[in-house]
C-alpha cells in the first residue's frame, strides 16, 4: 500500500522494518535486499527516494523511472507492506558535497532520520 507521510502515525502499533532506496532500474539485488529486510519484522515499509533529490544527487539523467512508477513497482512485491515516497530535502540545503581523489562527487545528508511510531 502506498502511503503519505501523514499516514505514518496509523502504523504506530505495528512491528515494522523501514528501509529506503532509489530502486531505479529495479534488479535482483534490490529484491534480495527487500526480502532480507522483511525477515526482521512483521511488516516492511520501503521509502522510495523522490525524483528531485535523485536529479540533485545522481545528475539530470536520473532517475530513469519516475518516483510514482518506482513506488508502484516496489508496492507490488510480496515482501513489501507499505511504500512511502520521500519528501525532497535538497531545497533545504541539507546536502553537502565532498570531492574525493577520483574526481567524482560524493553527497551526504546532514540530518538524522528517526521516526517514533
Amino acid at each position: 500500500m502506498i502511503i503519505k507521510f501523514n499516514q505514518l502515525a496509523n502504523l504506530r502499533d505495528e512491528n515494522i522494518t523501514i528501509c529506503a532506496g532509489w530502486f531505479d532500474m529495479f534488479h535482483i539485488g534490490h529484491l534480495n535486499f527487500l526480502k532480507n529486510a522483511k525477515k526482521h519484522s512483521e511488516k516492511l515499509l520501503v521509502v522510495v527516494m523522490n525524483d528531485i533529490d535523485g536529479k540533485y544527487i545522481k545528475g539530470d539523467s536520473r532517475p530513469i523511472i519516475n518516483e510514482n512508477q518506482r513506488a508502484e513497482i516496489v508496492d507490488n512485491l510480496k515482501c513489501v507492506d507499505y511504500v512511502l515516497i520521500s519528501t525532497p530535502i535538497t531545497n533545504n540545503h541539507r546536502y553537502n558535497s565532498l570531492d574525493n581523489k577520483s574526481g567524482t562527487t560524493t553527497y551526504y545528508a546532514d540530518f538524522t532520520v528517526g521516526i517514533k511510531l
